[in-house]
């Protein structure tokens, strides 16, 4: 009897591990931004969600990401999963897309997969007209916090990775 209780504890153990991996792959397929998984060591696609798909037509898993995502012959040289280490877990870049003439901004980060393989995780969205926009109307930036220091308002930026709200400098 002892057994058979711990043979059913585990296979409800597994069953609820089942579910939850099926969730997460729901939920990754779902969501508004593109978000892909990429082998770290063969920069082979392994899991690309239905937004990315929709954006890049065609793209497929087992594609190398810097060919079918960048137009690239090589890994690129600005890879924010090369960044990834103990210190910096996760990183943000601004990227430059010349096949699609896009701008991304980009977040990558490993994590373990379900098969148990570390797998860089990217989570991407097109940042295109803010930098159209930003460049048309260089110094706007500036201008911003000299309004804001002549106004006496304070500026504050909120800093995402640590979680911080920081009075700008004016």
């Amino acid at each position: 009897s002892q057994t058979i209780s711990l043979f059913l504890m585990r296979a409800r153990r597994q069953e609820e591990i089942r579910r939850q991996q099926a969730f997460s792959q729901r939920l990754l397929k779902r969501v508004t931004t593109c978000i892909y998984g990429i082998d770290p060591e063969t920069y082979q696609l392994i899991f690309v969600n239905s937004n990315m798909a929709c954006s890049l037509k065609g793209l497929k898993v087992g594609e190398l990401c810097y060919r079918s995502i960048r137009g690239m012959d090589r890994p690129c040289l600005d890879c924010p999963m090369e960044e990834l280490s103990q210190e910096h877990n996760s990183v943000t870049k601004e990227l430059y897309h010349p096949n699609m003439k896009k701008w991304t901004e980009t977040t990558a980060a490993f994590m373990r997969w379900s098969d148990g393989r570390t797998v860089c995780l990217v989570n991407s969205y097109d940042i295109t007209r803010y930098k159209e926009k930003k460049e048309s109307n260089p110094g706007s930036e500036v201008r911003y916090m000299n309004a804001a220091r002549h106004t006496r308002l304070n500026v504050w930026e909120y800093d995402i990775q640590k979680d911080v709200l920081i009075l700008a400098e004016s």
